[in-house]
């Protein structure tokens, strides 16, 4: 019995995925410029890469960005945005004038992902726009084990945003995956109420006075209560900004997009 434990562990790790880098992974479109979807482990069918090579195909020709989709069971450090940026930066996906480069990986066992614009791309194809993106059509999917969906629709989508249809992109977006917000609606509010009542209830006392005295503060405002603004500057990215040649068109990226895990 411990002999076949012995052996049985030694055979899977005999077996366990490759973890991928920007230097090593073969990226398939420098073999065939037909193919937009580089799938070294072989996870997404024969079906779905087909269509989702469609799909890619279209941006290119029909939008001038380039896109390549990284399909992989791991990544280096499992982390799919510095695989992303840097197979953009390396390669120089896109052209170098218009910078309309686009990466969009996903790492299965790492369960992460990553959508990454180049700099041109980016007024297009916003953070804000990753990001429901690739909630709904990556992270909603992955989570049914549905790699072939994830693929196709997160194809689909940005293909329609970067045309500019924003009925089919919504369309998509919406039925890939479950539409929802961080909060509800009733959860904001309540919670607006319960952060902003003791400062109108403090700015009703300053008015009124307390019960039996006699008149009212002002403090050099007419009386209106303060407001607190809670601002968040520039978050700023964690991505590289610089240009590199590559064997694209010499397009670059400097940490815009959004991912997450499932």
């Amino acid at each position: 019995m411990l002999l076949f434990a012995l052996l049985l562990f030694v055979f899977s790790s005999a077996i366990q995925a490759k973890v991928w880098t920007a230097e090593d992974v073969p990226i398939a479109y420098l073999q065939d410029r037909t193919q937009y979807l580089t799938d070294p482990d072989e996870l997404v069918s024969d079906e779905a890469r087909d269509s989702a090579n469609y799909w890619l195909g279209r941006i290119e020709k029909e939008t001038g960005v380039q896109p390549l989709f990284i399909v992989a069971a791991a990544v280096k450090n499992g982390d799919a945005f510095r695989m992303a940026e840097d197979v953009g930066n390396q390669y120089g996906v896109g052209t170098k004038k218009e910078r309309s480069g686009l990466v969009v990986v996903i790492a299965v066992e790492d369960h992460q992902y990553f959508i990454a614009p180049g700099k041109g791309v980016e007024g297009v194809l916003t953070d804000v726009e990753c990001g429901r993106i690739g909630r709904n059509c990556i992270r909603d999917n992955m989570r049914n084990d549905d790699l072939d969906n994830a693929v196709v629709s997160t194809s689909k989508a940005l293909y329609y945003k970067l045309k500019g249809n924003n009925a089919q992109f919504e369309h998509v977006v919406q039925t890939s995956g479950e539409e929802e917000d961080d909060l509800p609606t009733w959860a904001v509010m309540l919670l607006l109420l319960v952060i902003f009542s003791p400062m109108l209830y403090a700015w009703w006392r300053n008015r009124h006075g307390p019960r039996g005295g006699g008149g009212r503060r002002h403090d050099g405002d007419g009386g209106i209560p303060p407001i607190i603004f809670f601002g968040g500057g520039d978050s700023g990215s964690c991505g590289s900004d610089f240009d590199s040649g590559g064997f694209f068109g010499g397009g670059s990226f400097g940490g815009g997009g959004a991912g997450g895990g499932w």
